[in-house]
C-alpha cells in the first residue's frame, strides 16, 4: 500500500491529472449544488433562452480561433507554440469584426430562433464570444507549460461567480437574471486569470510574424479537418435550439438542456481532466516514439468498470431523483436522461481521447465520423418532428450518438495500435 501510495506522489501524470480534477470536481459540485436553487427561480423557458445562446455563442467560439488552440502543445519549440497561440488570435480578429456589424440586425436574427427575447443579448455577443475564445487559446498555453493551476483557478473562479451572480439576480428577480449573469462572467474571470497568471504569460507577448506564418501553413490541418469536425459537432450538437425550440417551445428545450447538463456534467468534470493532461502526456511520448497503448487500456478499465454499473442503477431512480432535486416540472428530465445512458457511457471514452487524430494527423478521417454523427443526429431531430414526439427526438438522438461515438473510439484505438506496431517494427519499443 505504502508503495503504490509513493508511485502515485511521484507520477507526473496522476498529479497533474489530481490537480485539475480536483478543480474540476469542486467547481462542478458548485454549479450542480446551486440548480436546485436556481431551477426554482427560473423557469424552463430562462434556462431555453440561455441553450439558444449559448448554442450560437458556441459555434462562433469555435470558428474564432480555427481550431489553432488545439495545436498549441504540439511543437517541440515554445517560440513555435507562441506563434500557434498567435495564430489563434489572427483568426479571431475578422470574425469580431463581423459580430460587431451584424449588431444592428439582432432581432432579424432572434427571429430566426422563435425567440424574441434573445434580441436584446446579442449585442453582447462579440465580447463574450471573444473573451472565451481568448480563453481557449490560454487553457492550451497553460496546458503545454503544464501550468494546470492556472487552469484550475480559472474553473474555480468561473464556477463561483456563476453560481453566486446568477443565484443573487434570481433572488432580486431581476429580468432575465441568467443571461445577465452569464455574459457578466467572463470579463471577471478571464480578467482575474490572466492577472494570476502574468508570469507565465511573458513569453506570449513576442510577436514573430515569420513564425506565425510557418505555424499557420505547418497547423494547417486544423481548420481543414479539426475546425469542421467540431463545427458539425457543435452545430449538431445544438440542432435543438435551431430546429425543437420553433417546434416544441422554449419550455420543451429548457428540459432538453437540464437534462443534457445533469448528465454530462459529472462525465466533463472528469473526462476535461484527463483529457488535457493525457494530451500533453501522450504528445510528448509520441515525440519521443514511446510506448502508449498501456495508457488507453487503464483507461478502458477504469471508465467501464465504474460507469456500467452505476448507469444501470441510475437507470431506475433518475425521474424520481431529478424531481426531488430539482421540483417536479424537472420530472421529465430525469426521463430524459435515460435516453443519453449509453451516450454519456461511451462519453467517457472518446472524450478522454478525442485527441488521438490531432496527434496522428488523421483529422480527415474523424471528420467523416463527425459527419455520420450529424447525419444520425437530424434524423433523430426530424424522427421527432415527424412523429410530433419530443420524447422520439430525445431517444433517437441519445442512441444514434452513442453508437457512432463507439464506432469512432473503436478506431482511435485502431491508430494506437498501428502506432505500436510501427514503433515495435522499429525496435524502438
Amino acid at each position: 500500500m505504502g508503495a503504490w501510495t509513493s508511485n502515485i506522489r511521484k507520477s507526473a501524470f496522476l498529479r497533474d491529472v489530481g490537480r485539475l480534477l480536483s478543480a474540476n470536481v469542486v467547481a462542478q459540485a458548485v454549479g450542480l449544488l446551486v440548480y436546485p436553487l436556481l431551477t426554482r427561480l427560473y423557469t424552463p423557458a430562462d434556462f431555453g433562452l440561455l441553450y439558444i445562446f449559448t448554442s450560437i455563442a458556441g459555434v462562433l467560439v469555435l470558428l474564432g480561433t480555427a481550431g489553432y488552440q488545439f495545436a498549441i502543445p504540439l511543437p517541440r519549440d515554445d517560440k513555435d507554440g507562441a506563434a500557434c497561440f498567435h495564430a489563434g488570435l489572427l483568426c479571431l480578429a475578422p470574425l469580431l469584426v463581423l459580430l460587431v456589424m451584424a449588431i444592428p440586425f439582432s432581432a432579424a436574427i432572434a427571429g430566426w430562433f422563435g425567440s424574441t427575447e434573445l434580441a436584446a443579448w446579442l449585442p453582447l455577443m462579440p465580447l463574450y464570444v471573444g473573451l472565451l475564445c481568448l480563453w481557449n487559446l490560454l487553457n492550451w498555453w497553460y496546458t503545454r507549460c503544464r501550468q494546470f493551476g492556472s487552469v484550475s483557478r480559472y474553473q474555480l473562479s468561473n464556477s463561483l461567480l456563476n453560481a453566486a451572480l446568477k443565484s443573487l439576480l434570481g433572488w432580486l428577480k431581476v429580468p432575465h437574471g441568467l443571461m445577465a449573469a452569464t455574459v457578466s462572467v467572463p470579463p471577471l474571470s478571464v480578467g482575474l486569470n490572466m492577472l494570476a497568471g502574468r508570469r507565465h504569460l511573458r513569453s506570449l507577448m513576442s510577436w514573430d510574424g515569420l513564425r506565425c506564418r510557418s505555424m499557420l501553413a505547418a497547423y494547417r490541418n486544423f481548420p481543414l479537418f479539426t475546425l469542421p469536425q467540431s463545427l458539425i459537432n457543435q452545430f449538431f450538437g445544438n440542432l435543438p435550439a435551431w430546429l425543437l425550440a420553433p417546434h416544441f417551445g422554449q419550455g420543451a428545450l429548457g428540459l432538453w438542456s437540464m437534462a443534457l447538463m445533469l448528465g454530462f456534467t459529472p462525465i466533463n468534470t472528469v473526462c476535461n481532466s484527463i483529457y488535457q493532461v493525457l494530451f500533453a502526456d501522450v504528445s510528448k511520448r509520441v515525440n519521443n516514439r514511446e510506448l502508449v497503448k498501456h495508457l488507453f487500456v487503464r483507461l478502458e478499465k477504469w471508465a467501464l468498470g465504474i460507469t456500467l454499473p452505476l448507469f444501470a442503477a441510475l437507470y431506475f431512480v433518475l425521474p424520481t431523483l431529478t424531481g426531488w432535486l430539482l421540483g417536479e416540472e424537472w420530472v421529465e428530465a430525469g426521463r430524459y436522461i435515460r435516453w443519453f445512458l449509453p451516450w454519456l457511457a461511451v462519453t467517457v471514452l472518446t472524450s478522454s481521447t478525442a485527441f488521438l487524430p490531432d496527434i496522428f494527423f488523421r483529422q480527415n478521417v474523424k471528420l467523416w465520423f463527425e459527419i455520420l454523427l450529424a447525419a444520425v443526429r437530424a434524423a433523430g431531430i426530424f424522427a421527432g418532428i415527424w412523429c410530433n414526439s419530443f420524447t422520439v427526438a430525445v431517444a433517437c438522438y441519445g442512441i444514434g450518438s452513442a453508437v457512432v461515438k463507439a464506432a469512432q473510439y473503436i478506431w482511435m484505438r485502431t491508430l494506437v495500435a498501428d502506432y505500436e506496431v510501427g514503433i515495435k517494427a522499429s525496435g524502438r519499443g
